[in-house]
């Protein structure tokens, strides 16, 4: 499914295995940038997408594939799961949208129905890259002291997400 869906929608490499294709975005500005974007986001099976915070909103919305469980830092010291996924039954939810300036990370669940996750993001403003804040390990444990463990397995390792822009903007 993976392989297929990177083809079929023309996904390109982030860092080591997950791939975004910006696929719309507004002709209408908004200051120095556009009112808003849509782009495609696939993770590998239990990948995880490091805390990082925004200035815009960003809705996840599950396409197909494994659920996704989002953690956010909503205040100190206190984290939120949602799961994204298509099973209302376990309380997945279709779409979560993320707050402007909330510290949030992902990780892709394991399933035996597919080796990935594709969600689609809406982001309101678009984005642009040198607004996004990546969350390193200092960083990160001062917000939550009390969820080591977390901190660790969902910090930056890099202050760069995306190998070139142009590939994957529109």
């Amino acid at each position: 499914m993976r392989d297929f869906l990177i083809k079929k929608l023309g996904l390109k490499k982030l860092l080591d295995k997950d791939h975004l294709k910006e696929f719309y975005r507004s002709t209408i500005d908004y200051n120095d940038k556009k009112l808003f974007c849509y782009e495609y986001y696939l993770m590998e099976e239990n990948q995880i997408f490091s805390f990082h915070r925004m200035k815009s909103y960003a809705s996840w919305q599950f396409c197909i594939g494994n659920p996704i469980d989002l953690y956010l830092i909503k205040n100190v010291n206190e984290i939120q799961k949602i799961t994204i996924g298509n099973d209302l039954l376990k309380k997945e939810k279709f779409i979560y949208v993320v707050e402007p300036n909330t510290w949030f990370a992902a990780e892709s669940k394991s399933s035996n129905k597919c080796n990935c996750s594709l969600v689609m993001h809406h982001i309101i403003p678009s984005y642009k890259e040198d607004e996004d804040e990546f969350g390193v390990y200092e960083k990160i444990i001062k917000e939550i002291p009390n969820y080591e463990n977390i901190a660790k397995k969902f910090c930056c390792t890099t202050t760069k997400y995306y190998y070139n822009e142009k590939d994957y903007l529109l």
